[in-house]
C-alpha cells in the first residue's frame, strides 16, 4: 500500500509482544505475551550469538545505557558463554541453569532512539549525475558511493546499530547475526536515507518504493555470508564500520560480483 510508516508502527506492536523485556517498556506498546516464550528464538542458541550478546551487553554498561540491577542477567548470559564453547552448533539453553536469562534473551533490553535529521541524512554535495551515469555504464547497474551521508547521519546510523539489541536472527552456522525491519531495525534515520536516496537518484530508483531493510553483524573469525544475489529492483549495500576498525586492511568488507542476477 506505501504506507511504510504504518507498516512500522503494527511492527513496532508485534515485537512489544513477542520480544519486549523488563528493560524496555515504551508507553503505547505493549508487555510481552507469555505465549512466546518457547519459540525457539529464546530457547536455543550458539556460541557466536552469546559471544555477541555478552560483547554488546557489557558495552550498554559500560555506556549507562543499563543500570547495575542488570548485573545479575549479565552475569547469567556470561555463565552461558563460558558453557558454550566456540563451535557453531545451535543447541538449547539450560534455562533452567540460567533462569535470569529468559526476561533478556534475544529481547528487546536497549533500542537506541535514532530520528531523522533535520538537515537531511545524504551529504549535500554528491556527484548525482556522474554517480548515475556510472551506475547505467556498468552493465549490470553497480556503482559504489563514497561520503554518502553526512558524517553526523553516519555517526547516528552506526550507534543506533552498536546499541540496539535488535540483532535477534542467529540461525547461520557461518558466524552472523541479522536484524530486520519488521523487528525493530528500523530507526527513523534509516527510512529517511531510504526516503533520501530515492528523491536525489532518480534516474536509479525511479520512483521505487523501499520494500525491506536489514543488516548483518559478523564475527571476524568466521565465514560470513557466502556468495548470493539479492531479490531487488536496486539493492543498496551499506558498510558502516569505519576503516581504522578493519586490523587486516587485505580483506574484510563487502565484495560486490560484477554479475547480474539471471532473472530466475
Amino acid at each position: 500500500m506505501g504506507n511504510l510508516r504504518g507498516a512500522v508502527a503494527s511492527w513496532r506492536t508485534a515485537t512489544a509482544l513477542k520480544r519486549g523485556s523488563p528493560w524496555y517498556q515504551p508507553a503505547g506498546l505493549p508487555t510481552p505475551s507469555p505465549e512466546a516464550a518457547d519459540l525457539p528464538t529464546f530457547t536455543t542458541s550458539a556460541a557466536y550469538k552469546l559471544r555477541h550478546d555478552v560483547e554488546q551487553l557489557r558495552h550498554l554498561r559500560d555506556q549507562a545505557a543499563l543500570g547495575p540491577d542488570f548485573g545479575p542477567t549479565l552475569a547469567a548470559f556470561e555463565a552461558a558463554l563460558a558453557e558454550a564453547g566456540d563451535g557453531v552448533a545451535i543447541d538449547r539453553l539450560d534455562l533452567e541453569r540460567h533462569a535470569l536469562l529468559r526476561a533478556a534473551y534475544n529481547r528487546l533490553v536497549h533500542w537506541r532512539e535514532t530520528p531523522a535529521l533535520a538537515a537531511g541524512a545524504l551529504a549535500p554535495h554528491l556527484p548525482v549525475a556522474e554517480i548515475e551515469a556510472r551506475y547505467a555504464a556498468s552493465g549490470p547497474g553497480i556503482t559504489t558511493i563514497d561520503g554518502l551521508l553526512r558524517p553526523e547521519a553516519l555517526a547516528a546510523l552506526r550507534r543506533f546499530c552498536l546499541d540496539s539489541t535488535v540483532w535477534f536472527d542467529f540461525r547461520h552456522d557461518r558466524g552472523y547475526l541479522g536484524a530486520d525491519l519488521n523487528e525493530r531495525f528500523d530507526a527513523d534515520l534509516l527510512l529517511q536515507v531510504a526516503d533520501e536516496l530515492v528523491a536525489r537518484f532518480p534516474g536509479i530508483f525511479r520512483g521505487r518504493r523501499l520494500r525491506h531493510l536489514w543488516a548483518y553483524k559478523y564475527d571476524s573469525a568466521m565465514d560470513g555470508i557466502g556468495i548470493h544475489a539479492d531479490e531487488a529492483a536496486v539493492n543498496v549495500n551499506f558498510w558502516p564500520t569505519p576503516d581504522h576498525a578493519n586490523r587486516d586492511p587485505a580483506h574484510g568488507g563487502l565484495v560486490v560480483w560484477d554479475v547480474e542476477a539471471p532473472r530466475s
